[in-house]
């Protein structure tokens, strides 16, 4: 995790292999409570588990609710697919 001025960058690989999903989504929302900004780092993700998805979806949820910002970056195309298939991702509101 690297911090900015008003932003946080989630290695979500780094927190997933030491947490698993739920402690991934209770540590995201303790993030999102602390700062402006949420960035999490898809880079190393090249397969999505349906567990992970929901903890991202739920975050993003409990950032709009808080008037935060919640985002991906550089998700690949098969994480995208994934998130469509699982119903998290639409074109019009991004992941959720």
């Amino acid at each position: 995790m690297r911090g900015y001025k008003g932003m946080i960058v989630v290695d979500i690989m780094e927190d997933m292999a030491v947490n698993g999903a739920d402690e991934c989504r209770e540590h995201l929302k303790r993030l999102i409570a602390e700062d402006t900004e949420i960035v999490v780092d898809m880079s190393y993700v090249g397969r999505l588990e349906k567990s992970l998805a929901r903890a991202l979806a739920d975050a993003r949820g409990y950032a709009a609710k808080e008037g935060k910002v919640f985002r991906l970056k550089r998700t690949c195309d098969t994480v995208i697919d994934q998130l469509i298939s699982f119903g998290y991702l639409n074109e019009q509101s991004g992941l959720g």
